[in-house]
């Protein structure tokens, strides 16, 4: 059975983001809403394993998880219908202005295209697509909700990569789909995965579930009458109730079989029986011939005509268009066409077979008397001779087919040759890759080359890496140093540290790549032009294009791009000496991204001058997170807010600091939610608030800040035991003393827990052993008191600890 994913359209008004925190602060208040079921939906897809990358636009608006509409409890994914139909779109147009380059048939491309905007446009009526993967899911231990997570976070990254390719208008950035990068099939390019017949561009997908092109209700109908059946047609009986079984008339077709009695027969749409009902078994007309059996024989025949001289023994289609039959006489089998002219003599084992490529079709054929493979073309011209064991259509030049010929024995070896059998290679190189029409990658041993059916060896043999780049060029590696092919152009020797793998385009055939060695950046273009760049050429490349290239190479352009690098860097750089405490470092090129509206950088630079000894500047920090507030930094704004409450650089005034934290806060930022919550805890010149500290302090601790022992402390004031339990069970694992000392006393208490000594004191040995020194009393009083778990050495022994840790031990 295979397992499916459906893809449906329907109204989902419960799947909403979290809703603010309510007043109680519990934990479980601030967890995500999850979506019910609601509303009606019409399905769209029903597809095989997989939700094909190529659709995952739909889902490019506001995706989340959720309880699946139809299926189990956990696992579905909904997003926005209407941003996410235009999403798709924006995708398609895409492709389609880089048709010669991302699909292999650009007129069906455009059919299959307009059908599915013609299909969403029509057949979309509600808000949300929702995915359902219940039944894939259910192959797999992993729980529900935890595939469904990854199934998301593959649907943005695919939506990330399609947006940057969209953005910088290069088609071979979709090539960093996470699908194409990893996939089953072996896929290597969107162009490959995209052009699958099976998907037909998407529209046999997202239409797999719901919708055919021209659908229409069969205008035939069988009737019974007597016991006995017949045929109407458009209401009118066209075949009489006189057989047992009726079938409809095929499409395009004249003749219906019939059976009676079990003989069979074809009745036209007359109603005449043509035939009579003479054989043991007949087939639904197609083109207009009949197959049938008569005793042991097939024949094939027009329906009514008088059976042939001689049949087959066995006969199956082989091919569709044409028609095609493999039939066997004498247990030998050749190829017929519909008219039973022979095309292949009767030569052959059974189990002659079609090789599908995306050239053309071959057919294999293994023949009984030297029990040698023999191949044909689709014209039934023998490709190849007795000594060859594979042949493989290996693309064209000047419109004529190249076959790549493979011998197994002794050693696997492969050449090079034409339709007509000329040799352009001879079969002795362990492997042929083809890189463009002309030219070829051939590998013999550790050797490589290129070699041209045009102009011959282009690149002779020698021990050099060659890596083909999507049919636009080639990368020659030897000796550490790179050098280029471009087709039809020149081969670049070997003379770079590094050249970009990542292409630019500037329309659909010029592009350049940038090349790297110790004299510096160069660009080549696709006429293999070389240019040596400028800081500035290298600075506009890294603003514009700088996701293309690898981190070693972007660190590389960086370098020699100087100061003039796009201020995201410059802070990058300011970041990198702050780590290193190279401070004089960091507040240059801090100075230098803030030059240039770098928030982050205005503030890290007051977070220097506030915090780092021997630069400490009090008004400098203040300005620099005052101006990294008025740039829209939320960090700078908790740092201001800092500023006002503790009076650095300003005169205190908990007003404004408590503004500045809420506007922190208010953009998620985790330390401006931890000073809120101190400020509510404490009351100190704000009224004391516990349900506000609480709120703000969950919110913090869910953002990484490690305040588990307040969220804790203030669930038990609340006397919610349950989440205190939870907290303090978080900050445990954070080795946090307090919330070890005061889950221990929990234990004692039986507050949100079941009462148990022996947890108690394994939750206070934590304590101490998280540093906590009080803990050491607790545990003499539980030992010396506790009649569970009563021990009078026990009970001295941490006595003796508590008075070496320097605390008072109580009457």
């Amino acid at each position: 059975m295979s397992h499916r994913i459906y893809l449906y359209n329907l109204n989902n008004e419960g799947n909403r983001p979290a809703p603010e925190i309510p007043a109680d602060g519990s934990l479980e208040s601030i967890l995500p809403v999850i979506g019910g079921q609601g509303g009606h939906s019409i399905t769209l897809m029903e597809w095989k394993y997989e939700f094909p990358f190529f659709l995952h636009p739909l889902f490019a608006s506001q995706p989340h998880l959720g309880t699946p509409a139809y299926n189990g409890q956990n696992g579905g994914i909904y997003a926005d219908a209407r941003e996410g139909i235009a999403a798709l779109k924006r995708l398609y147009d895409f492709i389609d202005t880089h048709a010669d380059i991302l699909i292999d048939d650009p007129a069906a491309f455009r059919t299959d295209k307009q059908n599915i905007f013609d299909f969403l446009d029509k057949k979309i009526g509600y808000d949300s697509f929702h995915l359902d993967a219940w039944d894939v899911f259910n192959m797999s231990d992993e729980p529900h909700e935890a595939q469904a997570a990854e199934l998301l976070e593959q649907i943005n990254g695919t939506n990330v990569a399609i947006e940057a390719a969209i953005a910088a208008n290069d088609p071979l950035l979709l090539n960093e789909c996470p699908d194409v990068q990893h996939n089953p099939y072996r896929f290597k390019t969107f162009r490959e995965f995209f052009s699958t017949s099976v998907y037909s561009y998407g529209w046999n997908v997202i239409q797999s579930g719901y919708y055919e092109p021209n659908e229409e209700d069969s205008n035939q109908e069988a009737f019974t009458e007597n016991g006995l059946t017949g045929l109407k047609v458009d209401g009118e009986v066209v075949i009489p109730a006189e057989y047992d079984e009726v079938f409809i008339f095929p499409e395009d077709e004249e003749f219906a079989v019939v059976n009676r009695g079990g003989k069979w027969g074809y009745v036209n749409k007359q109603g005449e029986l043509v035939s009579g009902l003479v054989y043991d078994m007949a087939d639904d007309v197609t083109d207009g011939r009949a197959l049938v059996k008569s005793g042991e024989q097939f024949y094939l025949l027009l329906p009514g005509a008088p059976l042939p001289d001689t049949g087959y023994e066995d006969v199956s289609v082989l091919y569709e268009d044409p028609l095609l039959y493999a039939a066997g006489r004498e247990g030998r089998y050749g190829i017929i066409d519909a008219e039973g002219n022979q095309l292949l003599p009767f030569a052959f084992a059974t189990g002659i077979e079609p090789l599908y490529y995306a050239e053309m079709t071959l057919f294999a054929a293994r023949h009984l008397d030297s029990n040698i493979k023999h191949h044909y073309t689709s014209s039934f011209i023998r490709i190849g001779d007795d000594s060859i064991d594979e042949v493989i259509p290996f693309g064209s030049f000047n419109k004529g087919t190249l076959f790549q010929f493979i011998r197994r024995k002794p050693q696997q070896r492969c050449g090079l040759f034409t339709i007509e059998g000329k040799e352009l290679l001879p079969v002795m190189y362990d492997e042929l890759e083809e890189i463009t029409s002309d030219a070829i990658i051939v590998r013999q041993g550790k050797n490589k080359g290129i070699w041209s059916v045009s102009q011959g060896w282009l690149l002779p043999l020698s021990p050099v890496s060659l890596e083909t780049i999507l049919g636009y060029a080639c990368i020659i590696s030897q000796d550490g140093k790179e050098g280029m092919y471009i087709p039809n152009y020149k081969v670049i020797p070997p003379a770079y540290d590094t050249i970009a793998r990542e292409f630019t385009w500037h329309d659909n055939s010029n592009w350049y790549t940038i090349a790297v060695n110790a004299a510096g950046a160069f660009s080549i273009t696709h006429q293999g032009e070389i240019k040596q760049l400028t800081t500035a050429d290298i600075a506009a490349i890294i603003t514009d294009n700088r996701y293309r290239y690898t981190e070693e190479l972007l660190s590389v352009l960086v370098q020699l791009a100087g100061d003039d690098i796009p201020d995201d860097l410059l802070y990058q750089k300011g970041s990198d000496a702050l780590d290193a405490e190279q401070y004089e470092d960091a507040i240059r090129y801090y100075k230098k991204a803030a030059d240039k509206g770098n928030k982050d950088a205005m503030n890290d630079l007051g977070f220097l001058y506030e915090t780092i000894d021997g630069y400490i500047d009090d008004i400098a920090a203040f300005d620099w997170y005052a101006r990294g507030v008025a740039a829209g930094s939320p960090h700078a704004a908790n740092g201001l807010g800092n500023c006002y409450q503790h009076g650095i650089g300003t005169s205190p005034d908990i007003r404004k600091a408590q503004e500045l934290y809420l506007q922190a806060a208010s953009q998620h930022i985790p330390h401006a939610h931890y000073n809120l919550g101190m400020l509510y805890y404490e009351g100190i010149k704000v009224p004391k608030d516990d349900q506000q500290a609480l709120k703000h302090f969950v919110y913090a601790s869910r953002l990484g800040i490690d305040c588990y022992n307040y969220v804790g402390t203030l669930s038990e004031v609340a006397e919610d035991y349950k989440n205190a339990v939870d907290a303090y069970r978080s900050g445990i694992k954070n080795k946090d003393g307090y919330c070890a000392f005061n889950m221990a006393r929990l234990y004692e208490l039986g507050l949100g827990v079941k009462s148990d000594a022996r947890k108690a004191l394994s939750h206070y040995m934590k304590a101490v052993d998280f540093g906590m020194d009080d803990a050491l009393l607790e545990l003499r009083r539980m030992y010396h008191y506790n009649e569970d778990v009563k021990d009078e050495a026990r009970a001295r022994q941490y006595e003796q600890q508590a008075r070496d840790a320097g605390l008072d031990i109580p009457e």
